[in-house]
């Protein structure tokens, strides 16, 4: 076992609550729709995310508790509550910008002229088909 296993946890903890902040910053900026502020704030999170990721530093974390180490397992259970927190931000971020996405691909779609009624078969009063009517200006409620 390495001496330096209690600063390998203490950087990692700081690691993560960095990560935290920057994920609620980022949900911000999402919700505000700034996304200068967004794309600003992706290579810190990309940074954080390398260093946590270099080596399997957690991983190692983790096989020293579960020999006798001097990691307690106060520091590693603080470190799971950080991972699960840092990844329910990650998740309610994901699930914000897939919802702006399509309400965006909605808004588009519903824009495009004629499309709408392109696909749709409309039978008239006889029972016949109607001639699709192209370049019919879209009528206002």
């Amino acid at each position: 076992m390495t001496k330096d296993a209690p600063d390998q946890s203490l950087q990692i903890t700081a690691q993560l609550e960095a990560l935290e902040k920057i994920l609620e910053q980022e949900f911000s900026a999402l919700k505000q729709q700034d996304m200068d502020a967004f794309d600003r704030l992706q290579p810190r999170k990309t940074a954080i995310m390398e260093i946590l990721g270099t080596d399997g530093i957690i991983d190692s974390i983790k096989a020293k508790t579960s020999e006798e180490s001097s990691t307690p397992q106060e520091e590693v259970s603080s470190i799971k509550i950080l991972v699960d927190r840092c990844h329910e931000l990650h998740r309610r971020n994901e699930i914000l910008i897939n919802r702006k996405l399509e309400a965006v691909k909605g808004a588009l779609a519903s824009l495009r002229v004629g499309a709408a009624t392109d696909e749709v078969e409309v039978y008239t009063k006889a029972g016949n088909l109607s001639k699709p009517k192209y370049g019919a200006p879209i009528k206002k409620t």
